[in-house]
């Protein structure tokens, strides 16, 4: 046989045909050559596999170069991840992406091409893929190699190594930057098409085919009263169309959607509260790309105001006036040159003159040389363009000074001119005279009370008096047995005389406070220091103070807050609340009695704040502790506290009250700080 390798596929298939035939005849015959043959049969059949064995690894490894091409040229980036997210194999695509060869990134963790915000998300993609459960997807950033960023969408499955008995994440990893930017810039259109429509100060409208409302816009829920989502899908003509235009609106409807455009159809619609508004509408149908009608969009704009104004002119001029006249005050309006414009009924009621002489008269002749002169500097300030509010008495007439409230607020042309001004002036005589008449009553309420403190403290204050007293009388007695021994010294007598004067001051200034505490008097307003009167009202409870067992600390700011006020009524309100908690302390039968006094000071009050350490008060007490007659005391008449939040409140103050944590209560003066000059 010859040498089989040399033979061609063809004819090593015939030759193997051949043998198998000489075979079986041989196996009848002889033996040795039959098994010979058979040898030669096999040996050509081995050779026949062995040739498809290496066509069938030639072919293997043009398609392993196929794959590899493909899989390294691939449009996409491809990756093999571990668990930890290092880079076990990467294609070119990813590498050219990355801004790096396949060496340098092989191995490496792939967070290193990411920016700080996204890797977490990439560890989380890691872990959700090698918990299984089929393909996970995630959209993050990364930082090629010196290149621009650029966004990724990376799509993972778990892959099963069988030879090894290993898990990988297998990612393809497109670039997605240029759908992203394409997405983003849509997007910033769309939005500034959202914002334009929302923003619009006009009504934006989509109807469907059949009328029902599709969309509308922020301007149409303002100006309805309608939420959105409240309309959405209802129908516009039963909804917003009053029942007479109905037929006349559908008509117009039903041309608009065959494609005749409507321009400036103005027909009313109703709101929430049942009031119309009159829309002028422009009209635009929505088809889709065959050209079928999907929708209206309707542009509309509100000319209620327009229409109102243009029909109602007069009417308004004839209802403003019988408005101003129907009212009790002095209404005008009056020019730069400071002649009246315009007034009403009352102007003249209150002048005592007729319509023809002030209208076109100048504010000095209406008003009369002295009350102008009261005027004249709020004229000035109006006419420069700053509102005015104030309070005087207008002297009309030697016999008419009535106490007026004004008010002129500027009329502001173009260019901030100022182009003339509203004066609205009451006569308050009669509100003022009782305001007065109820300072006077507080006045005297509260003089009755400090008498009535005077008195409760009278066995105090005489200790206290009796101090220097006795001071006075023991130096005076020295003095005198001295002088009977005829061991007095000229330099005794000098130190004598002084200390029997320092007493008899300090008695002076005991008896002093107390005449001015309790002297009767008017309300007397005056610039008052907060930290001294305080220590004056500590010096007057002193007595008190020493007799209940009762420390004070005080706390107070080196601001040195003043405050406009009628010192001796502040004295009282404090003298008041000091004496309450010496009261309370007592009652609980507390043996370490203290009361802290402290002042702060914000940028325009200043909050005195007088504390103790007794039973508290509750938070139903703190309801009702400032009205009147209410009262904790069983002999009390509860208009102490009362009386204080009154006098407080009528230096433009309040008075608080809360309860301490750790036990007593607080209250809180707060009253507004003295302008600075």
């Amino acid at each position: 046989m010859s040498d089989i390798s040399e033979l061609s596929d063809e004819q090593l298939t015939k030759e193997l045909q051949q043998r198998k035939v000489s075979l079986r005849v041989k196996k009848k015959s002889d033996n040795e050559d039959a098994l010979l043959h058979d040898l030669q049969v096999h040996q050509i059949e081995l050779e026949m596999q062995n040739r498809e064995l290496q066509e069938s690894q030639a072919r293997l490894e043009q398609a392993r170069d196929r794959y590899s091409d493909l899989y390294d040229f691939a449009p996409i980036g491809y990756a093999t991840f571990d668990e930890y997210g290092c880079v076990q194999e990467i294609n070119l695509t990813a590498c050219q992406l990355l801004g790096m060869e396949r060496a340098r990134i092989t191995g490496k963790p792939f967070t290193g091409f990411m920016p700080q915000q996204s890797k977490l998300a990439f560890l989380q993609h890691i872990h959700e893929v090698f918990l299984g459960g089929g393909k996970v997807i995630t959209e993050t950033r990364l930082t090629p190699y010196r290149q621009t960023p650029v966004y990724v969408r990376l799509e993972s499955i778990a892959f099963e190594n069988k030879l090894d008995n290993t898990t990988s994440c297998r990612t393809a990893i497109i670039d997605i930057s240029d759908s992203k930017r394409v997405h983003e810039e849509l997007r910033q259109q769309l939005d500034f098409a959202e914002n334009l429509i929302e923003t619009a100060a006009s009504i934006v409208l989509v109807l469907d085919p059949e009328g029902n409302i599709v969309r509308v816009n922020s301007f149409f829920e303002k100006l309805t009263g309608y939420a959105r989502e409240e309309i959405l899908g209802k129908n516009w003509f039963a909804t917003f169309i009053p029942e007479q235009e109905q037929q006349r609106v559908l008509a117009v409807f039903a041309n608009a959607a065959s494609g005749v455009r409507t321009t400036g159809f103005i027909n009313p619609i109703i709101t929430k509260d049942g009031e119309e508004k009159i829309i002028d509408w422009y009209d635009a149908e929505q088809t889709d790309s065959q050209g079928h009608l999907i929708g209206l969009l309707s542009i509309g704009q509100d000319i209620t105001p327009r229409i109102e104004a243009e029909m109602s002119s007069y009417e308004s001029e004839r209802q403003l006036r019988l408005l101003t006249d129907a009212l009790p005050v002095l209404i005008a309006y009056i020019d730069p040159q400071q002649k009246i414009r315009f007034h009403n009924r009352h102007c003249q009621t209150w002048l005592a003159k007729p319509a023809n002489q002030i209208s076109g008269q100048s504010m000095g002749e209406v008003f009369g040389v002295a009350a102008y002169e009261v005027l004249s500097s709020l004229i000035d300030t109006v006419l420069a363009g700053e509102e005015v509010s104030a309070s005087f008495e207008l002297p009309l007439s030697p016999d008419n000074k009535p106490y007026v409230m004004a008010n002129f607020i500027p009329d502001p042309g173009r260019n901030d001119e100022v182009k003339g001004f509203f004066a609205l002036m009451n006569d308050i005589t009669r509100y003022r005279t009782e305001e007065v008449s109820a300072k006077q009553r507080l006045t005297s309420l509260a003089h009755e009370s400090r008498l009535n403190m005077m008195g409760e403290m009278a066995a105090e204050i005489a200790h206290e008096l009796n101090q220097p007293l006795t001071a006075i009388s023991n130096y005076a007695d020295a003095c005198l047995r001295l002088q009977k021994s005829d061991k007095l010294q000229p330099h005794d007598i000098t130190d004598v005389l002084n200390e029997i004067n320092d007493q008899a001051h300090r008695a002076n200034q005991i008896i002093r406070h107390i005449r001015d505490f309790t002297q009767k008097r008017e309300l007397q307003l005056q610039l008052t220091e907060v930290n001294g009167l305080i220590k004056e009202v500590l010096q007057l409870v002193s007595g008190e103070l020493n007799w209940q067992d009762v420390s004070v600390t005080t706390q107070l700011t080196d601001a040195r807050p003043a405050v406009i006020v009628d010192s001796v009524l502040l004295k009282q309100v404090l003298l008041n609340l000091i004496n309450n908690a010496i009261e309370a302390m007592a009652a609980a039968n507390t043996t370490d009695r203290r009361i802290a006094i402290s002042t702060v000071v914000t940028n325009s009050h200043v909050a005195i704040e007088v504390a103790d350490n007794g039973p508290g008060i509750s938070d139903e007490l703190t309801e009702i502790i400032f009205k009147p007659f209410f009262t904790t005391k069983a002999e009390g008449m509860g208009l102490g506290l009362s009386m204080c939040q009154s006098i407080i409140e009528s230096h433009e103050g309040n008075l608080l009250v809360r309860e301490n944590t750790a036990g007593g209560a607080t209250f809180c003066i707060r009253l507004p700080l003295a302008p600075v000059e």
